[in-house]
């Protein structure tokens, strides 16, 4: 009677099963999407505005549909999922209203704000990211912005660039942390636009 032997002995075959399982499971979780989504605006926000005695024609623009932002990541290095901003232009357009109507200006969007000074933001890059450190997630947010500014005497708009970062550290990094490390983001690089916009030639307060 003759015995067939295997061509690998029993020890390796142990050990080459759970990394190929690894492996295909690190396959399958890259293909996953986290989506980032924009809440709408509270209601005190639009009374805040309404306030503002100085009115802006407020113009977004970014891709239309999904934007894919980043990646969340396995140990630094091994991409784990891909990560979303479903609507650029509304949440671009979010963060400029807020800003704005804190900053006691009247953003006006829509045909309605045509004759008005016209104030235009739009993405230039968003990168978002997360990395899993085994005990902690490093969660981090970068937005550039462009911004045309009015001027006066209908001379061309001047145009600045803005860009602001956001990191923490966090127990998760998942949607809602992520989402908080871009609406940081976001918030802070049109921050920077509302001020220069605040002090330009064409929209100067009194």
């Amino acid at each position: 009677m003759t015995h067939q032997t295997s061509a690998f002995p029993a020890p390796f075959t142990y050990r080459i099963y759970p990394v190929f399982s690894l492996l295909f499971a690190l396959l399958l979780s890259a293909c996953t999407t986290t989506p980032l989504t924009s809440p709408p605006l509270e209601t005190t926000l639009f009374k805040l505005a309404a306030l503002a005695p100085r009115p802006v024609h407020l113009v977004a623009e970014a891709a239309e549909g999904s934007l894919r932002v980043g990646h969340q990541y396995l140990l630094l290095a091994i991409p784990f999922g891909s990560i979303e901003l479903t609507d650029p232009v509304r949440s671009l357009e979010r963060a400029a209203f807020t800003e704005l109507a804190l900053a006691g200006v009247r953003p006006v969007i829509g045909p309605t704000g045509d004759g008005l000074p016209r104030f235009v933001v739009r993405v230039k890059d968003i990168g978002v990211s997360a990395y899993d450190l085994i005990v902690t997630r490093r969660v981090t947010a970068t937005v550039t912005l462009e911004a045309s500014l009015p001027s006066k005497g209908g001379s061309a708009p001047t145009l600045i660039e803005t860009t602001s970062t956001h990191g923490s550290y966090e127990r998760f990094g998942f949607a809602p942390q992520l989402s908080a490390a871009l609406d940081e983001a976001l918030h802070g690089a049109v921050r920077d636009a509302v001020l220069a916009l605040q002090t330009s030639d064409g929209f100067r307060y009194h």
